[in-house]
């Protein structure tokens, strides 16, 4: 249980048991688990910042995390390998483009680093549960989402719920799952995308209940 923040230079390694983040923040160079004996995070919305190329878990069997952000921060090429497990909020923190593998669950995806691109393996499914949050970029600074390979469809999931996204630059995206999925009115369009709405779609402003009266003397 952590009661501060720590860095760690090099490898932070999970062989088993309980990392309690409390609602700090470790940062490492890089996070790597792949035992499958019990291992657990949890988050009290602490942070894992990654500064280095990875973030690497091998099985998914006995894993269990939530309420974390896992912020992968560096400014080159980095990837994240998580075997098909579930994991707090992942965020693009740096420039370097990040290549995700797995079909993983998250409970957000974001991006504080714009622009920036996140690349995913082709053929796999990203779901997200908790938030509705996703991915948007800013004016003259997309988030562009691509597949590893061109023409191979990625897929990005949630049950139910509208996710409202913007400044996106979109290739062999196909967006499911019983959301609603708006891309927003600034984002590209680029090629063999599905499910996308390419609109804003932002809900209108709340009408204002009742009948309002002014008297004056």
């Amino acid at each position: 249980t952590l009661n501060d923040g720590a860095s760690i230079t090099g490898d932070t390694s999970i062989t088993g048991g309980i990392l309690a983040l409390a609602g700090f923040t470790i940062t490492t160079s890089t996070f790597t688990s792949s035992t499958s004996a019990i291992r657990t995070i949890t988050g009290g919305g602490g942070a894992i910042t990654i500064t280095g190329a990875s973030w690497s878990v091998t099985s998914s069997t006995n894993w269990a995390s939530s309420n974390y952000t896992i912020n992968m921060n560096s400014a080159s090429s980095k990837s994240f390998a998580g075997a098909g497990a579930y994991y707090g909020t992942i965020n693009q923190g740096g420039a370097g483009a990040l290549t995700i593998s797995g079909s993983n669950t998250f409970e957000a995806m974001t991006a504080t680093t714009k622009p920036s691109s996140v690349i995913f393996t082709a053929g796999t499914t990203q779901t997200i549960t908790t938030s509705p949050t996703f991915f948007s970029g800013s004016a003259s600074a997309l988030i562009t989402l691509t597949s590893t390979t061109p023409g191979s469809s990625y897929t990005i999931s949630r049950s139910s719920g509208t996710i409202y996204s913007d400044y996106l630059n979109l290739t062999d995206s196909i967006a499911t799952g019983g959301a609603t999925w708006y891309a927003g009115d600034n984002s590209v369009n680029t090629a063999r995308n599905a499910g996308w709405i390419f609109a804003g779609g932002a809900p209108a402003a709340s009408a204002v209940g009742g009948q309002f009266l002014a008297f004056f003397a």
